[in-house]
Formats: structure tokens, sequence, C-alpha cells
């Protein structure tokens, strides 16, 4: 099984399986919003901003990077960008061999709604971009 949620704080019962389910909808969330922008070339810090994920700590959206680029979902590149606190942050961008078709969404309705804000983020930051 893949993980999603690593216990480094030795939660267990229901708060683990709460976490775990957590750490597995951002994941498809910041997936998403990379397919819905396949060109898209973000560091961590902008895609936690596209995602208007106000109570989503950073280190929550690198892990969910970092586990889509071990699956080979998302490709860390070589360029950066000087973030937060002066300091240089790597770009990711979407596998070009990652497609909708190959990604398994859950079907539970709090990602069908994810999934719509995700579109929705995506289409306004076209427009920025």
């Amino acid at each position: 099984m893949a993980e999603y949620f690593y216990n480094t704080i030795d939660e267990n019962g229901d708060d683990l399986n709460k976490s775990k389910r957590h750490a597995k909808m951002q994941e498809q969330v910041v997936l998403l919003l990379f397919i819905s922008n396949p060109t898209l070339e973000a560091t961590p810090f902008e895609v936690l901003e596209s995602l208007n994920l106000k109570n989503t700590p950073i280190t929550s959206i690198r892990r969910a990077m970092t586990n889509l680029t071990d699956k080979g979902k998302l490709i860390k590149m070589e360029k950066k960008k000087i973030e937060q606190f002066g300091k240089a942050n790597h770009c990711w961008k979407l596998n070009e061999y990652t497609r909708l078709d190959n990604v398994k969404i859950d079907k539970k309705k709090k990602i069908k709604k994810t999934k719509k804000q995700v579109k929705k983020q995506a289409d306004l930051q076209q427009t920025l971009f």
C-alpha cells in the first residue's frame, strides 16, 4: 500500500486513519492542480497559494509533491525560484507520462468537491500566468 502519511508522531486508531486520509487527499489535490495545468512549473509555496489551502502547512505540500515525484507523477526540476525567507526553492512539473486516466481519485463526495475547486483555481491561475 502506498504511504501518504508518515506517522512520526505515533498517532494510532481513528486519529491515524484520519491523518492518512487527509494526506492522501492533499496528494490528490496537488496532482490535480498539475494535471489541470500541464505546463505548470511551480514551487511548493506556489502550489499552496494556488490551491488556497489556508490551514495546510507547507510541509504537507512538500510531502505530497515528494511522494508524487517518488511515484513518477511529478518531476523535480533543477530550476529554482527565490521564495519566502529569501531561500531558493525547486520547481516541479507534471511528468509528461502522467495521464488523467492513470490517476486514481477517491470517489468520496469531499474529493469531488475539491476537484472542482482545483479546476476553478487552475483556470484562474492559467489566466494569471
